[in-house]
């Protein structure tokens, strides 16, 4: 930032004064090196009519130019030790100009024109005005700023009259204060072309720091600290550096309102970070593009940014989270992805949609890691005097829809919307989530303890869980890999779908039996049934004693044209499964036997690693041909994890059990059990999982 900033000092003064000789300047004061006085002539001895000054150069008083700080395209020097000020001087011009080490440079009021196209801070510069006034530099050529140095801004400015202003602030600068880089002055906008490699700090709590960017290089720190705000217009290169907000800091990305400029930040690569309560603030009309967040980066309402490639969260996105309905938004300018293991919190009534009518409707991607939390919200728009903004939106990560206070409902209007990760409902009264727009579940689940409404299109399940207390309003196909499991889990319940559905060819049912309740797939509407299908029905707790039935469905009407395939826990039996009128019946279901619980056999059935994370390998000696089935259990004996169901040869046999559920969902740290039932053999061993 340094050797940046002193080009463009010493080319300022040298336009501002206009041709001159190229002369060096070192400052020896009227007490020697050592004094302290002003340095650009406001005080002179004279002899007569023989003018002096602090630089060792003598007029008289009738010579142009007059005797003030020395002309611009030459170079200056404040010697190490030196403490110098320009208070009461006239206008101060140079070229280059080098602060010593321990020097000290004060300007009150003034503006320093500086040529460059070097400055050399090795001491301490301090720019102060008031009352409005600002102490400053005016640069008028590319300026770089070199040393080891500190420029106080008390207020102070870098600007120009001439544009453009290049400016760079070297690795060992440090900028810090109140006041502008560029200037807005009388409606015009004279933006600085800046690289800082150095650190630049807003800490005033009473005037902010500006940097009225045009072309920004930040590889070093911008940072807004003590409650101080800090303002960034222009194009920025951030990556190799950061923006940072520290102690209640704010840094507030400007946009195209307020000040009805057209230079709103965009924002690429680097990083967003904030601690101590520290925020940083899009404005209307703000991009950021590839950063990483750390920390809080909060959207107020009624204030938007355009987000575009991949935002990577480590930290929280306040979307309008201050608890209110109303519009803090995120646009979107090409295709989104949020990635990291940070949140998302979308408050009330806050969308994400493209920015305009676009030609192809863009993708917002939720990462595998990433959570959106929303209360309310949108997903993309449907057409209205702003346009076509749907968007395709596809859920890798946990998407969570919350009660909403002022009751918001959550939809989703767009092209596509795809799940592969968590998709949850929560319990809301009148939050009755919709969809307008092709909905497809390939991998994941989607819980729903409330409404899912489909307007215009179908719910496509080809993979992945859908289970709930809540339903689905539209029609429904589940088929290939999907399960459905109605009811919240370690609960039996009911799971309505308002519609027709269809069940197809690999799709599985799954039903908790209970004492006490039934869990039920209840279809208020035409079922039709294709395939081979499966109902695979689980305990929560001990299974019937006497022969009990268990209706697993219920519809208004039917076609069925499926061959059922019916899995019961072991120890379990039942008289099959029969359609009575309308329900699809479990019949005559009994428990016979326990889980055995036989201390391990290394011979016949063994497991290493075990203790294990994330995987083990099972081994077992199979006695003879025939049906083997290998499973995992639960404490409570429910079945978790089916390894191995067929015919198998005699002999030693292995598999491996990556700590996955039948859906392909993560089990829970503790213990279970792996189960054999092969010819002459029932064997049980305890496996431990430990994440």
């Amino acid at each position: 930032m340094r050797p940046t900033l002193a080009r463009f000092l010493l080319i300022g003064l040298l336009v501002s004064a206009g041709p001159a000789a190229a002369q060096d300047f070192t400052w020896t004061g009227w007490f020697g090196p050592e004094g302290s006085d002003p340095a650009w002539g406001g005080y002179w001895t004279w002899d007569n009519q023989l003018m002096q000054n602090g630089w060792g150069r003598s007029w008289w008083y009738w010579e142009d130019p007059a005797p003030s700080f020395p002309n611009v395209g030459s170079s200056v020097l404040i010697p190490a030790g030196v403490s110098v000020d320009t208070y009461g001087g006239g206008q101060p011009y140079c070229g280059s100009l080098t602060v010593g080490a321990g020097a000290l440079l004060q300007n009150q009021y003034n503006n320093i024109v500086i040529g460059g196209p070097a400055l050399v801070n090795d001491g301490a510069i301090v720019h102060s005005g008031g009352g409005g006034s600002y102490g400053g530099f005016e640069v008028n050529g590319p300026l770089a700023i070199t040393g080891v140095g500190t420029i106080a801004l008390a207020p102070g400015r870098f600007f120009t009259w001439s544009p453009p202003m290049v400016l760079t602030v070297g690795a060992g600068q440090f900028v810090h204060g109140e006041g502008q880089f560029g200037s807005l002055p009388y409606g015009n906008y004279h933006g600085v072309d800046l690289t800082n490699q150095g650190h630049i700090q807003a800490t005033s709590t009473t005037m902010s720091l500006d940097i009225y960017g045009l072309d920004v290089a930040n590889d070093g720190t911008a940072e807004a600290t003590g409650g101080a705000t800090l303002r960034v217009w222009g194009d920025w290169d951030n990556s190799g550096g950061e923006l940072l907000a520290t102690d209640g800091g704010v840094i507030y990305l400007a946009g195209s309102t307020g000040y009805n400029l057209e230079h709103a930040v965009h924002v690429r690569g680097g990083t967003l970070r904030t601690s101590g309560g520290g925020e940083i603030r899009p404005q209307g009309g703000s991009t950021v593009e590839d950063v990483t967040v750390e920390g809080t980066f909060h959207i107020q309402r009624y204030e938007s940014t355009r987000m575009t490639g991949t935002i990577t969260n480590l930290g929280t996105i306040n979307q309008g989270a201050e608890g209110w309905t109303g519009w803090a938004t995120i646009q979107v300018d090409g295709a989104l992805a949020f990635a990291g293991n940070g949140v998302l919190r979308m408050g009330e009534g806050n969308p994400i949609h493209m920015t305009e009518r676009p030609a192809s409707n863009d993708r917002v991607t939720n990462g595998p890691e990433h959570a959106i939390e929303c209360t309310g919200g949108q997903f993309g728009s449907a057409p209205d005097y702003y346009g076509d903004r749907r968007i395709e939106l596809l859920n890798e990560g946990t998407l969570r829809v919350l009660n909403s206070v002022n009751h918001a409902r959550f939809y989703v209007t767009g092209a596509g919307f795809e799940n592969r990760g968590d998709l949850i409902f929560e319990p809301a009264p009148n939050v009755n989530a919709g969809i307008w727009g092709k909905f497809r579940q390939t991998a994941g689940r989607l819980v729903t303890n409330d409404g899912f409404i489909g307007y215009d299109s179908a719910f496509t399940f080809s993979g992945g869980l859908l289970t709930g207390s809540g339903y689905l309003q539209g029609s429904v196909t589940l088929g290939d890999s999907a399960a459905v499991n109605p009811g919240a889990e370690d609960a039996a319940g009911t799971l309505n779908i308002w519609g027709p559905m269809s069940l197809t060819g690999g799709a599985t049912l799954v039903s908790q039996w209970s004492r006490t309740a039934e869990d039920l797939l209840r279809v208020n509407g035409l079922l039709t049934a294709t395939g081979t299908l499966t109902v695979r029905v689980v305990s929560l707790g001990a299974g019937p004693m006497t022969p009990a039935d268990h209706v697993v469905l219920r519809a208004d009407d039917r076609t069925d044209q499926a061959t059922w395939v019916l899995e019961l826990p072991a120890g379990w039996s039942s008289s099959g499964l029969e359609w009575v009128g309308n329900d699809l019946v479990v019949r005559g279901l009994t428990r016979k036997t326990a889980i055995l619980l036989a201390p391990p056999v290394a011979t016949h059935l063994r497991a290493a690693p075990n203790p294990f994370n994330p995987s083990t390998t099972i081994e077992f000696m199979n006695r003879a041909d025939g049906l083997v089935d290998l499973w995992v259990s639960d404490v409570r004996g429910r079945r978790v994890r089916t390894l191995l169901d067929g015919f198998h040869r005699a002999g030693e046999l292995s598999v491996r059990w990556d700590g996955l559920d039948d859906t392909r969902q993560p089990v829970g740290s503790g213990a279970y059990f792996c189960v054999l039932d092969a010819p002459g053999e029932r064997r049980t061993i305890r496996l431990t999982i430990i994440r």
